[in-house]
Order: structure tokens, then C-alpha cells, then sequence
């Protein structure tokens, strides 16, 4: 599902409205626009599994492929 964006990563935009709209695109699962709003050198660490994923293309795609059990938060 593609939706248009209500926030562009180009805009002077407070941080909390980033992060909602972070959290739309995931429970939407709009891939597109979430990759939209990531910078493509993005580095995420997850400590607890030991798991560091880089890049937007890849973290987009660990949470497209993560099986969905109910809402993202």
C-alpha cells in the first residue's frame, strides 16, 4: 500500500512529527514511504539480539519481511 506522504524528510519538520509519521508508515506497512523518510546510510543496532542492520534498503526490507502479529509500537 503507497500512500502520499504527509511529511517530506526535505521540510523543516519537528522531530516528534518524524517519528509519528515513522510509526504511520509501519503500521500502514507503506514500505515506500517509509524508506522516504530514512537516510539511505542508516545504521540500526538492536543490543539485545546482537543485530546491526545498514542501510535503508535493508532495514525496509527486514520489516517488510518480519511476520506481522498485531500493531508496531
Amino acid at each position: 500500500m503507497t500512500r502520499t506522504p504527509s511529511v517530506e524528510p526535505s521540510e523543516a519538520v519537528e522531530p516528534a512529527a518524524i517519528v509519528r509519521e515513522f510509526w504511520a508508515r509501519m503500521q500502514a506497512r507503506d514500505w515506500e514511504g517509509l524508506g522516504a523518510l530514512l537516510a539511505e546510510d542508516l545504521v540500526v543496532e538492536w543490543p539485545v539480539s546482537a543485530e546491526r542492520i545498514e542501510g535503508r534498503a535493508d532495514f525496509v526490507s527486514v520489516n517488510a519481511e518480519y511476520p506481522r502479529a498485531g500493531r508496531s509500537r
